[in-house]
């Protein structure tokens, strides 16, 4: 009203996006009787999907062709320099992709790819499945038997795929950089506690003096902008 202070409604973004902006305005139709009104932000984006990241279907390398490919493998005869040793490491690591390429085909990319997963899972579900069916159509305590045997050993395998894809997952954090770093201060200091919740700075009141604990700031808000 006129004459008083209120608190404005406002939307925050990067100066980019301010010549992007396709509409903004406040819905009446959403109003719900709060002194708040709802705003409106359409912003024009076209964001470039990133290209998907071929990977390697390592469980259906081809041992034999790798068993063939390692014969070609020239040992190395004197590595007495820093540049014999750069020589040869450079000689290894292109023999070895290119015995990667002949022998681990590309895996197709999938959506609803698991990392975890494997051809033992799957059958392991298949089987599970089946034996569901067999108790729901006759309804045997064979099946029964069955269908919980089948049911055990594919969580069992849940598991153990899961847990060491989770050490696979730890073990390439480490080879990047500072990474294993990160991992340990976070398992260190925050993995075991519950999700911090977000906290206001201190604030400043005026004339040099400050809030700092939750009631001061109650009441230095509640004076700046609900005065009666």
């Amino acid at each position: 009203m006129k004459g008083e202070e209120s608190t404005i409604d406002l939307v925050f973004m990067d100066p980019i996006l301010q010549n992007k902006i396709v509409e903004f305005q406040v819905p009446q139709g959403l109003d719900q009787g709060s002194d708040h009104l709802p705003i409106f932000t359409e912003i024009a984006l076209a964001p470039v999907k990133a290209p998907p990241r071929q990977q390697r279907s390592w469980k259906r390398m081809d041992l034999e062709v790798v068993e063939t490919g390692v014969q070609g493998l020239r040992l190395p005869i004197q590595l007495d320099s820093s540049e014999a040793i750069d020589q040869y490491t450079r000689y290894l690591t292109a023999f070895t992709q290119g015995l990667i390429e002949e022998a681990v085909p590309r895996a197709k990319p999938s959506e609803k790819a698991i990392p975890w997963w494997n051809v033992e899972i799957g059958q392991a579900v298949q089987f599970e499945s089946r034996a569901r069916r067999g108790r729901e159509r006759l309804g045997l305590e064979q099946d029964w038997k069955e269908w919980q045997e089948a049911g055990k050993t594919k969580r069992k395998l849940l598991i153990q795929a899961k847990k060491q894809c989770y050490r696979e997952a730890i073990y390439e954090v480490a080879g990047n950089g500072d990474g294993i770093w990160k991992l340990a201060k976070w398992g260190r200091t925050k993995a075991r506690k519950p999700n911090e919740l977000p906290i206001m700075p201190t604030l400043v009141t005026g004339q040099g003096n400050t809030a700092s604990t939750i009631m001061e700031k109650v009441e230095f808000l509640w004076a700046k902008f609900y005065q009666p």
